[in-house]
């Protein structure tokens, strides 16, 4: 294949089609989720848990199969984190989200929650709820990437109303637009408190989009085929005319 590339481009179009892409780039932290998704690249997609039933346990720590394709989702401490539905007015989407199987459902502040994905993503974000009547509500959560690259960190004094709680984003976005993120870390990082809960896990991809490297390759041999398919029918043409002539002779 390659071969017929040099042929076709005389070796000097092949760097391009072949070339080794972008590494990634600074990993960049949202608050907003409208700026997040301007600065994100690729297919959105958004997991809400809501074909998941209500007390399903996401996944026990380490556990191999995940209850969300490529997605695992585990609490560092081991504890079980489970989609929930106990109070709809309670979360982003419109019934189920996740919390624990323990302290009214709340996650709290000394927990730490690790989100993997089978497939890097070029941006990941996701809604955290709470309640705001709650006086230990005063901590600042934070999304990062496990490798330590870029985070984004919130308080509840910054929030949107639900019909119960309020809620509040944390996105992490690649600045190359290069899927780059594989896990994410979500943990409380002051010394303060905070009980949470959180839903629609958001994600970007560029995988799913044809680069223009694809788009040239297939061009360049289309156009190819479409070059020798003339020549062949035009043998074919010139073949039965002479056979036409000759039974007339």
């Amino acid at each position: 294949m390659i071969r017929s590339l040099q042929r076709l481009c005389g070796g000097g179009l092949l760097a391009v089609l072949v070339g080794v892409g972008p590494s990634h780039g600074e990993i960049v932290g949202f608050t907003n989720f409208d700026d997040f998704v301007d600065a994100a690249v690729g297919v959105q997609r958004i997991i809400d848990f809501e074909s998941v039933a209500a007390g399903t346990q996401l996944s026990d720590f380490g556990a191999a199969d995940d209850v969300i394709p490529g997605v695992e989702i585990v609490d560092i401490g081991g504890d079980n984190l489970t989609v929930l539905a106990d109070s709809p007015g309670d979360t982003i989407s419109p019934d189920n989200y996740v919390g624990n199987d323990f302290n009214f459902g709340r996650i709290d502040a000394f927990q730490e929650i690790v989100i993997s994905f089978d497939d890097a993503f070029s941006a990941v974000g996701l809604w955290v709820q709470f309640d705001p009547e709650l006086a230990t509500n005063n901590g600042t959560l934070q999304l990062s990437n496990t490798l330590g690259e870029g985070s984004a960190n919130q308080s509840p004094d910054f929030s949107v109303p639900l019909e119960n709680d309020t809620a509040f984003f944390l996105g992490l976005v690649d600045s190359t637009g290069t899927d780059s993120l594989t896990s994410v870390r979500l943990t409380e990082v002051d010394f303060g408190d905070i009980s949470y809960t959180f839903d629609n896990l958001t994600t970007f991809s560029v995988a799913a989009i044809p680069e223009p490297g694809s788009l040239l390759l297939l061009s360049i041999v289309g156009g190819a085929a479409a070059m020798r398919r003339p020549k062949r029918l035009a043998g074919r043409l010139a073949g039965r005319r002479a056979g036409r002539r000759a039974g007339r002779g």
